[in-house]
């Protein structure tokens, strides 16, 4: 089983909209999962395994790029996104998948009630 990837829809366009080609972000996988979560600043309450990743918006990824922690490299272009990891000296694609943003997801007129019960 290969590594699965997810990264915020709203990080992934404000790091599009952003000056920077590239970015050092975090990726935070659940051990012995195979699942990443990739994020552009460091989360309040980490889980599992923490490392580097880098958010580039060049489509080319190269072997070089993964140096000093850095586990995986996002290639972000103008139409998709697409995570790659080093496995032995080998740059491999890996499956990526968006969360969805928050009014992407199910509202109060589709049978989803929000509330802030445990705030």
């Amino acid at each position: 089983m290969d590594y699965r990837v997810f990264v915020s829809r709203e990080e992934i366009v404000s790091f599009r909209k952003g000056a920077e080609e590239e970015l050092l972000g975090y990726s935070y996988e659940w051990e012995g999962e195979r699942v990443v979560h990739i994020h552009i600043r460091p989360l309040v309450h980490a889980f599992g395994k923490v490392s580097r990743c880098l958010l580039s918006k060049k489509a080319e990824v190269l072997a070089e790029q993964f140096t000093c922690g850095i586990d995986f490299v996002l290639s972000v272009a103008e139409t998709m996104v697409c995570a790659y990891r080093d496995s032995q000296g080998i740059v491999r694609k890996t499956e990526v998948s968006c969360i969805p943003g928050r009014e992407e997801l199910y509202s109060r007129s589709k049978g989803l009630l929000e509330v802030d019960l445990l705030a």
